[in-house]
Protein backbone atom coordinates (compact mmCIF):
# COMPACT_ATOMS: atom_id res chain seq x y z
CA UNK A 1 0.00 0.00 0.00
CA UNK A 2 1.47 3.16 -1.28
CA UNK A 3 0.18 6.95 0.29
CA UNK A 4 0.59 10.35 -1.41
CA UNK A 5 -0.19 13.58 -0.29
CA UNK A 6 -2.81 16.21 -2.19
CA UNK A 7 -0.64 18.64 -3.66
CA UNK A 8 -1.64 20.62 -6.40
CA UNK A 9 -4.11 22.67 -4.53
CA UNK A 10 -0.87 25.44 -4.26
CA UNK A 11 0.17 25.70 -7.41
CA UNK A 12 -0.95 29.38 -7.78
CA UNK A 13 1.63 30.50 -4.89
CA UNK A 14 4.66 28.62 -7.01
CA UNK A 15 7.02 30.71 -9.30
CA UNK A 16 5.94 30.56 -13.13
CA UNK A 17 9.08 28.03 -13.88
CA UNK A 18 7.97 25.57 -11.28
CA UNK A 19 4.66 26.04 -12.17
CA UNK A 20 5.89 24.69 -15.92
CA UNK A 21 8.08 22.30 -14.47
CA UNK A 22 4.69 20.66 -12.43
CA UNK A 23 2.78 20.82 -15.61
CA UNK A 24 5.74 19.06 -17.16
CA UNK A 25 5.72 16.34 -14.76
CA UNK A 26 1.83 16.07 -14.89
CA UNK A 27 1.82 15.49 -18.76
CA UNK A 28 4.40 12.94 -18.86
CA UNK A 29 1.96 11.39 -15.69
CA UNK A 30 -1.33 11.74 -18.23
CA UNK A 31 0.28 9.27 -20.75
CA UNK A 32 0.13 6.72 -17.94
CA UNK A 33 -3.51 6.98 -17.58
CA UNK A 34 -3.94 6.92 -21.83
CA UNK A 35 -6.08 3.55 -22.80
CA UNK A 36 -6.68 2.67 -18.91
CA UNK A 37 -9.53 1.58 -18.02
CA UNK A 38 -11.03 3.43 -14.87
CA UNK A 39 -14.76 3.03 -12.71
CA UNK A 40 -14.63 6.36 -10.78
CA UNK A 41 -17.07 5.27 -7.73
CA UNK A 42 -17.53 8.70 -6.62
CA UNK A 43 -21.27 10.02 -6.40
CA UNK A 44 -22.78 13.21 -7.77
CA UNK A 45 -21.14 15.90 -9.75
CA UNK A 46 -17.91 15.44 -8.35
CA UNK A 47 -17.65 12.29 -9.66
CA UNK A 48 -18.72 12.68 -13.33
CA UNK A 49 -16.67 15.59 -13.04
CA UNK A 50 -13.67 13.47 -12.37
CA UNK A 51 -14.67 10.87 -14.78
CA UNK A 52 -15.08 13.66 -17.81
CA UNK A 53 -11.27 14.60 -16.64
CA UNK A 54 -9.71 11.35 -17.02
CA UNK A 55 -11.35 10.75 -20.32
CA UNK A 56 -10.06 13.85 -21.57
CA UNK A 57 -6.55 13.12 -20.59
CA UNK A 58 -6.74 9.64 -22.67
CA UNK A 59 -8.14 6.91 -19.76
CA UNK A 60 -11.23 4.97 -20.90
CA UNK A 61 -13.10 6.23 -17.73
CA UNK A 62 -16.61 5.14 -16.53
CA UNK A 63 -18.77 6.80 -13.97
CA UNK A 64 -20.10 3.43 -11.81
CA UNK A 65 -21.39 5.39 -8.54
CA UNK A 66 -21.93 3.06 -5.50
CA UNK A 67 -24.54 5.33 -3.99
CA UNK A 68 -26.92 7.86 -5.18
CA UNK A 69 -26.95 11.70 -3.42
CA UNK A 70 -30.66 13.32 -3.08
CA UNK A 71 -31.92 15.84 -0.85
CA UNK A 72 -33.19 14.58 2.31
CA UNK A 73 -36.95 13.73 2.39
CA UNK A 74 -37.07 14.88 5.96
CA UNK A 75 -37.56 18.35 4.84
CA UNK A 76 -39.05 20.01 7.55
CA UNK A 77 -36.43 19.54 10.30
CA UNK A 78 -33.68 21.06 8.33
CA UNK A 79 -35.68 23.83 7.00
CA UNK A 80 -36.38 24.49 10.63
CA UNK A 81 -33.12 24.16 11.84
CA UNK A 82 -31.96 26.58 8.76
CA UNK A 83 -34.62 29.18 9.71
CA UNK A 84 -33.10 28.93 13.48
CA UNK A 85 -29.60 29.53 12.91
CA UNK A 86 -29.66 32.60 14.39
CA UNK A 87 -30.15 30.23 17.91
CA UNK A 88 -26.86 28.19 17.23
CA UNK A 89 -23.22 28.36 18.27
CA UNK A 90 -22.12 26.43 15.55
CA UNK A 91 -22.78 24.59 12.28
CA UNK A 92 -20.64 22.16 11.42
CA UNK A 93 -20.91 20.30 7.63
CA UNK A 94 -19.68 16.70 7.76
CA UNK A 95 -19.39 16.99 3.69
CA UNK A 96 -19.24 19.11 0.13
CA UNK A 97 -23.44 17.49 0.13
CA UNK A 98 -23.87 18.77 3.54
CA UNK A 99 -23.54 22.24 2.45
CA UNK A 100 -24.94 21.60 -1.06
CA UNK A 101 -27.75 20.19 0.35
CA UNK A 102 -28.24 21.58 3.73
CA UNK A 103 -27.66 24.94 3.16
CA UNK A 104 -28.76 25.95 -0.35
CA UNK A 105 -31.54 28.65 0.76
CA UNK A 106 -28.75 30.49 3.31
CA UNK A 107 -28.55 33.65 1.09
CA UNK A 108 -26.26 35.82 3.07
CA UNK A 109 -24.08 34.14 6.14
CA UNK A 110 -22.82 37.16 7.03
CA UNK A 111 -25.56 38.05 8.55
CA UNK A 112 -25.25 35.53 11.38
CA UNK A 113 -21.52 37.10 12.63
CA UNK A 114 -21.50 35.27 15.49
CA UNK A 115 -22.39 31.54 14.28
CA UNK A 116 -19.10 29.61 13.92
CA UNK A 117 -18.43 27.34 11.15
CA UNK A 118 -16.97 24.02 11.03
CA UNK A 119 -16.37 21.46 7.94
CA UNK A 120 -14.74 17.96 7.86
CA UNK A 121 -12.97 18.49 5.03
CA UNK A 122 -11.60 21.08 2.73
CA UNK A 123 -13.68 20.37 -0.21
CA UNK A 124 -16.89 20.91 2.39
CA UNK A 125 -15.09 23.95 3.68
CA UNK A 126 -14.31 24.91 -0.16
CA UNK A 127 -18.46 24.68 -0.27
CA UNK A 128 -18.82 27.20 2.67
CA UNK A 129 -16.74 29.77 1.62
CA UNK A 130 -18.72 29.92 -2.14
CA UNK A 131 -21.84 30.32 0.24
CA UNK A 132 -19.85 33.58 1.47
CA UNK A 133 -19.53 32.56 5.15
CA UNK A 134 -15.68 33.77 5.84
CA UNK A 135 -14.32 31.42 8.37
CA UNK A 136 -14.49 27.91 8.46
CA UNK A 137 -12.39 25.73 10.83
CA UNK A 138 -11.52 22.94 9.43
CA UNK A 139 -8.25 20.57 9.18
CA UNK A 140 -5.75 22.31 6.57
CA UNK A 141 -3.74 19.65 5.85
CA UNK A 142 -4.18 15.55 5.41
CA UNK A 143 -6.16 13.43 6.62
CA UNK A 144 -9.43 15.27 6.38
CA UNK A 145 -11.65 13.28 8.80
CA UNK A 146 -13.93 13.54 11.53
CA UNK A 147 -10.75 13.03 14.25
CA UNK A 148 -8.38 16.02 12.55
CA UNK A 149 -11.92 18.38 12.73
CA UNK A 150 -11.91 17.69 16.72
CA UNK A 151 -8.20 18.29 16.87
CA UNK A 152 -8.90 21.75 15.81
CA UNK A 153 -11.61 22.22 17.63
CA UNK A 154 -9.61 21.47 20.95
CA UNK A 155 -9.09 24.81 21.73
CA UNK A 156 -12.50 26.08 22.20
CA UNK A 157 -14.92 24.95 24.91
CA UNK A 158 -17.73 23.13 23.58
CA UNK A 159 -19.32 22.80 27.30
CA UNK A 160 -23.14 24.44 26.72
CA UNK A 161 -22.60 24.70 23.18
CA UNK A 162 -25.74 24.57 20.96
CA UNK A 163 -24.02 22.56 17.50
CA UNK A 164 -25.77 22.39 14.32
CA UNK A 165 -24.61 19.02 12.57
CA UNK A 166 -25.35 18.77 9.38
CA UNK A 167 -24.64 15.02 7.78
CA UNK A 168 -26.73 12.53 5.30
CA UNK A 169 -28.39 9.30 6.75
CA UNK A 170 -26.01 6.81 8.07
CA UNK A 171 -22.21 6.88 8.56
CA UNK A 172 -19.63 7.65 11.18
CA UNK A 173 -20.94 7.95 14.74
CA UNK A 174 -18.10 9.06 15.90
CA UNK A 175 -17.53 13.43 15.55
CA UNK A 176 -21.52 12.76 17.26
CA UNK A 177 -20.11 10.63 20.16
CA UNK A 178 -17.32 13.21 20.54
CA UNK A 179 -19.21 16.21 20.50
CA UNK A 180 -21.70 15.04 22.95
CA UNK A 181 -18.96 14.07 25.25
CA UNK A 182 -17.52 17.62 25.02
CA UNK A 183 -21.24 18.29 26.54
CA UNK A 184 -21.97 20.19 23.38
CA UNK A 185 -25.71 20.75 23.26
CA UNK A 186 -26.00 18.42 19.69
CA UNK A 187 -28.98 19.03 17.02
CA UNK A 188 -28.31 16.22 14.20
CA UNK A 189 -30.34 17.19 11.04
CA UNK A 190 -30.17 15.08 7.97
CA UNK A 191 -29.25 16.99 5.11
CA UNK A 192 -29.03 14.23 2.24
CA UNK A 193 -29.86 11.18 1.51
CA UNK A 194 -27.82 8.20 0.08
CA UNK A 195 -29.30 5.42 -1.47
CA UNK A 196 -28.26 2.27 -3.67
CA UNK A 197 -27.40 3.22 -7.20
CA UNK A 198 -29.68 2.52 -9.99
CA UNK A 199 -30.22 -0.87 -11.39
CA UNK A 200 -28.11 0.22 -14.26
CA UNK A 201 -25.12 0.72 -12.15
CA UNK A 202 -25.72 -2.65 -10.26
CA UNK A 203 -25.38 -4.64 -13.65
CA UNK A 204 -22.16 -3.11 -14.78
CA UNK A 205 -20.77 -3.73 -11.25
CA UNK A 206 -22.50 -7.75 -10.79
CA UNK A 207 -21.53 -8.25 -15.09
CA UNK A 208 -19.44 -5.89 -16.73
CA UNK A 209 -15.56 -6.98 -17.83
CA UNK A 210 -13.46 -5.62 -15.02
CA UNK A 211 -11.75 -2.13 -15.19
CA UNK A 212 -7.45 -2.30 -14.15
CA UNK A 213 -7.97 0.95 -12.00
CA UNK A 214 -11.29 1.48 -9.33
CA UNK A 215 -11.71 4.75 -7.44
CA UNK A 216 -13.28 4.32 -4.27
CA UNK A 217 -14.21 7.49 -2.22
CA UNK A 218 -16.01 5.97 1.16
CA UNK A 219 -16.80 3.46 3.47
CA UNK A 220 -20.11 3.54 2.70
CA UNK A 221 -19.56 2.80 -1.04
CA UNK A 222 -17.18 -0.08 0.02
CA UNK A 223 -20.15 -1.62 1.86
CA UNK A 224 -22.09 -1.60 -1.17
CA UNK A 225 -19.81 -3.10 -2.81
CA UNK A 226 -20.41 -6.06 -0.17
CA UNK A 227 -23.66 -5.67 -0.10
CA UNK A 228 -24.49 -5.63 -4.19
CA UNK A 229 -21.94 -8.40 -5.03
CA UNK A 230 -21.24 -12.34 -4.42
CA UNK A 231 -18.00 -13.38 -3.27
CA UNK A 232 -16.77 -14.39 -6.20
CA UNK A 233 -16.88 -11.11 -7.84
CA UNK A 234 -14.86 -9.41 -4.86
CA UNK A 235 -12.24 -11.86 -5.33
CA UNK A 236 -11.88 -11.26 -8.99
CA UNK A 237 -11.83 -7.15 -8.33
CA UNK A 238 -8.40 -7.71 -6.11
CA UNK A 239 -7.26 -7.89 -9.57
CA UNK A 240 -8.14 -3.94 -9.70
CA UNK A 241 -5.40 -1.63 -8.52
CA UNK A 242 -7.50 0.57 -6.07
CA UNK A 243 -7.14 4.17 -5.34
CA UNK A 244 -8.64 5.10 -1.77
CA UNK A 245 -9.23 7.76 0.09
CA UNK A 246 -8.10 7.39 3.44
CA UNK A 247 -6.45 4.89 4.97
CA UNK A 248 -9.91 3.23 6.87
CA UNK A 249 -10.91 2.38 3.51
CA UNK A 250 -7.45 1.21 2.67
CA UNK A 251 -7.60 -0.99 5.78
CA UNK A 252 -11.32 -2.44 5.24
CA UNK A 253 -9.87 -3.31 1.68
CA UNK A 254 -6.81 -5.04 3.43
CA UNK A 255 -8.96 -7.38 5.68
CA UNK A 256 -10.59 -8.94 2.37
CA UNK A 257 -7.43 -9.61 1.28
CA UNK A 258 -6.95 -6.73 -1.29
CA UNK A 259 -3.30 -5.91 -1.99
CA UNK A 260 -3.32 -3.55 -5.03
CA UNK A 261 -4.31 -0.23 -3.20
CA UNK A 262 -2.81 3.36 -3.47
CA UNK A 263 -4.43 5.76 -0.82
CA UNK A 264 -4.85 9.50 -1.93
CA UNK A 265 -5.72 12.69 0.98
CA UNK A 266 -7.94 14.06 -1.97
CA UNK A 267 -9.78 12.62 -4.93
CA UNK A 268 -8.89 15.46 -8.24
CA UNK A 269 -6.97 15.01 -11.02
CA UNK A 270 -4.03 15.59 -9.82
CA UNK A 271 -4.44 12.79 -7.34
CA UNK A 272 -5.14 10.14 -9.02
CA UNK A 273 -2.32 11.28 -11.85
CA UNK A 274 0.26 10.89 -8.90
CA UNK A 275 -1.69 7.62 -8.35
CA UNK A 276 -0.94 6.77 -11.63
CA UNK A 277 2.30 7.32 -11.69
CA UNK A 278 3.30 5.01 -8.42
CA UNK A 279 0.84 2.18 -10.09
CA UNK A 280 3.33 1.97 -13.22
CA UNK A 281 6.20 1.60 -10.75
Amino acid sequence: MKTIPPDARHLAALPSKEVLMKQKSQASQALLLKGRRIWITRPGQFGQTLTDELNHLGAVATWCPLLEISATPLMEPLQKAIQQLSAYDWVICTSRFAVLFGLQTLKNPSLLPELKWAAVGAGSAAELERKGVLKVVAPESPPFNSEALLAKLAPFNMVGQKVLLLQGNGGREFLNAALMKRQALLTIVEAYRRQAPSVDIQKVWQAGSLPETVILTSMEGWNSIRTLLPATRIMALQTCYWIVLGARIAQALQEQGFEKIVVVESVDKAAVLQAASLISR
